[in-house]
């Protein structure tokens, strides 16, 4: 399988910032997602920054109300990969969004929850944010082969969901915008 930027039918355009952020499924995979509330506190801010938003995801994937241009279940991966690359900034969780964000070397922000960043990122354009201050941080990686998810809290309590604030994701979001985009791979349209 080959991956490339293609635009296809999304009409989007000028300065955004692309937010992704998965619906938790109960027992989907625990400690991956940040809060709906939260993002869109980030949108809000986003917007007050000049930044038009898009939502990407699956067609239940989580939303904010504060986005000019919702792409939920519209987008092949192509085109979803066009949308990221022609971004000028990104913000979500660890996911196929992020790591078409870290091909294309958007500057952006994810947030790891139960993971490790450093198992899943390559290069600097992303900045990851988690709850580094809990012992447990990186659970998910502790479980057996093959894992696609973690479906309980040790703790009980999901602190690395709860335990990163807007302001800590904020302050990531404002040194992603000072980073610049180096190269991008060729868009076929």
């Amino acid at each position: 399988p080959f991956v490339y930027a293609e635009k296809g039918k999304t009409a989007v355009g000028g300065k955004y910032a692309v937010i992704h952020s998965k619906r938790q499924i109960p027992h989907d995979w625990v400690g991956r997602s940040w809060q709906e509330d939260r993002y869109e506190q980030i949108a809000k801010r986003l917007h007050s920054e000049g930044y038009r938003v898009v939502v990407v995801g699956g067609p239940n994937d989580m939303t904010v109300s504060t986005f000019d241009w919702d792409l939920r279940g519209q987008t092949s991966l192509n085109e979803l990969s066009w949308v990221v690359q022609n971004a000028s900034l990104f913000v979500g969780m660890d996911s196929m969004p992020m790591h078409l964000a870290m091909i294309h070397n958007t500057p952006g922000v994810a947030f790891f929850g139960c993971i490790l960043p450093e198992k899943r990122l390559i290069g600097d354009s992303l900045i990851p944010v988690n709850a580094k201050h809990l012992d447990c941080i990186g659970c998910h990686h502790g479980q057996p082969a093959p894992t696609h998810g973690t479906s309980g809290c040790r703790r009980g309590d999901q602190a690395c969901q709860t335990e990163v604030s807007v302001d800590e994701m904020w302050d990531a979001v404002v040194r992603a915008m000072r980073k610049p985009k180096r190269y991008t791979l060729p868009v076929i349209a």
